[in-house]
């Protein structure tokens, strides 16, 4: 019975998936060629409060295309840009610019994002990291929409009770 409850299923868990079927819905409809950044982007904002799915939205946002334009000034400017040498020093870049501009949740998507525009090799690299950003879009969003739709954490009675079992503590 004790291994049985371990494997409880959640509500943010519930709203995951849906957001992860949503996004690919979407982003299958809207032409995408590698839906997986829309499921990626809905994975990574899920949390508790429809609050903190914006405050990870923006930050992602901000940091996905923060990793798409520096991969087009290392396709662009560099004459290998899949050299390692080029990619360690690119997801250096992304890494300290996140920091720098405190999108620090923001890190391992933006370096995913530069990583793949610059390691793409089947076109032109910069429409290919835009359809990228865009795809990773449609998750945030969705992840996002989907938090506020579907039951937003309430944790009020949750602190009532709470200040009332100090209160009886302390106060006779």
């Amino acid at each position: 019975m004790q291994f049985i409850k371990r494997f409880r299923v959640g509500q943010r868990a519930i709203k995951t998936a849906i957001s992860v079927g949503l996004a690919l819905a979407l982003a299958m409809v809207l032409g995408s060629s590698l839906p997986i950044f829309a499921a990626i982007g809905a994975i990574s904002v899920m949390s508790r409060t429809w609050v903190d799915s914006l405050k990870e939205s923006l930050n992602q946002i901000a940091g996905t295309f923060l990793g798409y334009l520096i991969a087009c000034v290392f396709v662009t400017v560099l004459p290998n840009p899949t050299f390692f040498v080029w990619m360690a020093l690119g997801v250096l870049c992304v890494i300290s610019l996140c920091i720098g501009l405190k999108l620090n949740f923001a890190i391992p998507l933006a370096s995913i994002v530069f990583a793949d525009v610059c390691l793409y090799t089947g076109g032109d690299s910069i429409v290919y990291g835009f359809h990228r950003f865009t795809d990773t879009l449609v998750g945030l969003v969705v992840a996002l929409l989907v938090n506020v739709v579907i039951r937003p954490y309430n944790n009020r009675q949750k602190i009532i009770n709470m200040m009332n079992e100090i209160q009886k503590m302390f106060l006779p």
